[in-house]
């Protein structure tokens, strides 16, 4: 062979060995996504930088390789070896991951579900699971390494909204049936509450407690439609974020609540993670993720 010039390229190369693998011009051009021609042109480009032909061919036909095809197919396979190899190690760090998501339990999984439709079908081979817990464990889990991503809901005073960080924020309003019998206030106020390690229910009974005043806690809810039927059935008072009150509620005002004194504040969802030790996989659907709600959700900054 002829000294090799610098117009030898790895897509050469690349053109080469597949037409070698698919021992066909037609074949090797469909698995590079091109035309026979464009493939046709590259082989005679490369035949005419080595001087050599390197295929046995009539009529478009492959026959097989030249005794200088022979001799140049290993020189480049071996140059494309590194790149293959980079490219095999890239794949099985970015697209094969498994996304680790924690969740709320009472986070409406609608926005979610199509991220995750999304998500897979950009990489087949990556996979979202999402993990359930309450935001403190959510927290800590995160901190800990268990998960690369967790949606957490945290609570932030009237005076002080959240940064533009988080992805809906909403005014926090005491709650009440339209039939709420209000003769039983002060004494004894039923009130509806979520489960234990809910912030809402924690501000809701420090509220009750830095105040002095008795309450009793007539049903426990584990998920928001649980909370607001308990409260259109009239079983006692809550703490809702503005989006989650039903059309029979009535939000009360401080004539009804004068004794429970102060704004409740505004209620934040973040998605909150490791930004430096993310893959690609995590990094793209944590985008995809955070345009999701953000569409869903008109954020509320303002005091109504």
């Amino acid at each position: 062979m002829n000294e090799i010039d610098r117009r030898l390229s790895i897509e050469h190369c690349r053109v080469f060995t597949a037409i070698c693998d698919a021992k066909s011009f037609s074949l090797a051009a469909e698995r590079l996504l091109r035309t026979q021609s464009a493939v046709i042109h590259q082989i005679r480009t490369l035949e005419e930088i080595l001087g050599e032909m390197l295929f046995l061919h009539s009529r478009g036909r492959f026959h097989g390789l030249t005794r200088a095809g022979e001799e140049f197919e290993p020189y480049a396979r071996r140059i494309l070896a590194p790149l293959d190899d980079l490219c095999s190690a890239r794949a099985d760090r970015t697209c094969s991951d498994t996304v680790r998501l924690g969740v709320m339990d009472d986070f409406d999984l609608e926005g979610l579900i199509e991220t995750i439709v999304r998500s897979e079908a950009i990489h087949p081979d990556a996979h979202v699971s999402t993990i359930p817990d309450l935001s403190a464990n959510l927290k800590k889990r995160l901190r800990e390494g268990e998960l690369d991503l967790a949606l957490i809901k945290s609570l932030h005073d009237a005076d002080r909204a959240p940064d533009s960080s988080a992805l809906m924020v909403e005014k926090l309003h005491w709650v009440a049936s339209q039939n709420f019998d209000w003769r039983k206030i002060p004494a004894d106020l039923p009130v509806v509450v979520f489960h234990e390690g809910c912030v809402y229910r924690h501000l809701l009974l420090r509220h009750f407690q830095e105040l002095g005043l008795s309450c009793r806690i007539a049903y426990v809810g584990h998920s928001y439609a649980n909370v607001r039927a308990a409260i259109s059935a009239s079983l006692g008072i809550s703490i809702l974020p503005k989006g989650q009150i039903a059309p029979d509620h009535v939000i009360c005002d401080e004539s009804r609540l004068s004794f429970l004194q102060g704004r409740l504040g505004f209620s934040a969802l973040k998605l909150e993670g490791d930004n430096k030790a993310e893959t690609e996989v995590t990094s793209v659907f944590r985008q995809m993720l955070q345009k999701t709600i953000r569409r869903q959700t008109a954020p509320l900054f303002a005091a109504e």
